[in-house]
This record gives C-alpha cells, sequence and structure tokens, in this order.
C-alpha cells in the first residue's frame, strides 16, 4: 500500500508539471526589466526571456526558486497532490521560508565531476544520458535524507526555458538560505541559444549553513562523493 500511494504522487506531480499547470503564476512571477523581453507571455504556459544582463542566470535561478515556493504554498495543488500529514508539513516549512534576502550562491561550471560513477560503468553514453543523471543530482541528495524528502521536493520541481547566448555548457546554481532550505537550479544549452532549465529544493541537513566554497565542497563529497568539481562563489 505504501508503495502504490508513493508511485500515485509520483505519476500526478509529473502530470501537473507536464501540462504545464504553472503557466498563469509563471508570468506574474518573473520580473521584467528594460535589457529583457517576453516572447508569448499570454498565449502559452512557457516564457522566454531574451536577456543581456550580466547576471542573468542568477536572477533567472530566483524566479525559479520564488516559482517553487509559489507552489509551496499552494493549497489547492498540495491538497489534490498528496494527503500524508508529512509530506505535508515538510511542504508548508519549505513554503514559510524567506527567500528574498540572506543567501549565498555557488556556481558549478564543470559538472563532469558528477558523471563518474556512470563513466566507470560506460564511457561512451551519449549526451542525453548526462542530462538526465545531471538533473538527478538534486534527487541523489534528497533521496539520502529520506522518502518524504523526495516526495515534497519533487512535487515543488519547476522547468522553464530561456534565451541567452553566453551559456555554452551545463551548468548548476546552488542557493543557500538561511532556513537551511536550499535550491539547485540548473541550466542546459540549446541549440539557437535556449536554455532548459530545472528548479529543485534541496532539504538535507549535511547542507545546511554553507558559506564558502570550500563548505559546498565537504557536502558534496559526504553526500554524493564528488571531489573533481570547480565552485565559484556568486554572491
Amino acid at each position: 500500500m505504501r508503495i502504490t500511494s508513493f508511485l500515485k504522487l509520483y505519476v500526478i506531480a509529473f502530470s501537473l508539471l507536464l501540462w504545464g499547470y504553472n503557466s498563469e503564476s509563471k508570468a506574474q512571477a518573473l520580473p521584467q526589466s528594460k535589457s529583457s523581453v517576453i516572447i508569448g507571455e499570454n498565449d502559452g504556459p512557457t516564457a522566454i526571456y531574451i536577456g543581456e544582463q550580466p547576471d542573468f542566470l542568477l536572477r533567472e535561478g530566483l524566479d525559479m526558486v520564488r516559482n517553487m515556493c509559489t507552489l509551496a504554498n499552494d493549497t489547492n495543488y498540495i491538497k489534490y497532490s498528496t494527503n500524508n500529514p508529512a509530506i505535508i508539513r515538510l511542504i508548508k516549512d519549505i513554503g514559510s521560508g524567506n527567500y528574498q534576502t540572506n543567501y549565498h550562491v555557488f556556481e558549478i561550471d564543470h559538472l563532469q565531476g558528477f558523471l563518474k560513477p556512470i563513466m566507470d560503468l560506460n564511457a561512451h553514453l551519449g549526451k542525453a544520458v548526462y542530462e538526465r543523471f545531471y538533473k538527478s543530482i538534486p534527487m541523489q541528495i534528497n533521496s539520502s535524507a529520506g522518502s518524504t524528502t523526495v516526495a515534497a521536493t519533487s512535487l515543488l520541481v519547476w522547468d522553464d526555458v530561456s534565451h541567452y547566448d553566453k551559456l555554452e555548457r551545463p551548468c548548476l546554481y546552488l542557493y543557500c538560505f538561511e532556513n537551511d532550505i536550499n535550491c539547485m537550479v540548473l541550466f542546459f544549452p540549446k541549440k539557437e541559444y535556449i536554455v532548459q532549465i530545472y528548479g529543485t529544493f534541496i532539504v538535507h541537513h549535511r547542507f545546511s549553513d554553507l558559506k564558502t566554497s570550500d563548505d559546498v565542497k565537504a557536502a558534496l563529497k559526504e553526500v554524493l562523493h564528488v571531489s573533481d568539481i570547480n565552485i565559484k562563489v556568486i554572491q
């Protein structure tokens, strides 16, 4: 029964995300600036941004965090997604956090270090497999914190698409907040300067109170056994 309920939870979450549940709130939550333009703001679930700001990825990541927080505070969405009290409590904790001030941001722009486990098994896997593995990084961290954490954070995953011509390879931004609930945002460059973006909350005691790049390296090494990575402080 427990396994069946868990699978049902995943099916509901995936279906809602796939069909663009977030179309209305996405257009409202993303800030507009003089150097950005929204294409298709009123005619579809996806807002495509053209931006030239030097901190474009940083801002896009913060938009993802705000949208995920909005989702966590949507009582109707949570009501129809799960009736598990522990999952609901954790989602409420996530939604009540302060994600506006007092945070640190780290960039990991060489993600090959995360590939070592699968490269040791097969060195000739395709690009699509690598991207799937990159997307699983937040899930790997949350899974070590328990099934409740996996279920709650999976319900709050957010994805988007933007336009940015400065991204040459996949990179990851880690946003660390004071409430010990962090967020990972992954950016994947595609053709014609399209960037796919995926955001997931991270709820793990080892990732609390991260203030330096060495702190992040130590946490990733302990939880994911990854050491060959370069981390840059963004903010």
